[in-house]
């Protein structure tokens, strides 16, 4: 390998570009609970999307909140939860 292949910066990620993501989808993560000891879903509805940032605005469900997450870890919500 050259030193001029070690020295190149590593290209920023693509765009997202996910349908599930679009403002109005149905969207969901999941995260462990200590209290209940199993996986929990969190769900809403996605406001915005910033898919060159790679972010998504969802408000949530449960607090009417909007937040901003990765959109990496972000799926659609399952249908038994999605409304």
């Amino acid at each position: 390998m050259t030193a001029q292949a070690i020295d190149r910066p590593t290209p920023p990620p693509a765009p997202c570009t996910l349908d599930r993501h679009r403002p109005n989808s149905r969207v969901g993560w999941q995260y462990w609970s200590k209290v209940t000891e199993q996986w929990e879903w969190v769900t809403g509805t996605a406001v915005a999307h910033r898919g060159e940032q790679r972010l998504i605005e969802i408000r949530v469900d449960a607090t009417g909140r909007t937040v901003w997450r990765p959109c990496g870890y972000i799926a659609a919500a399952p249908q038994e939860l999605a409304w």
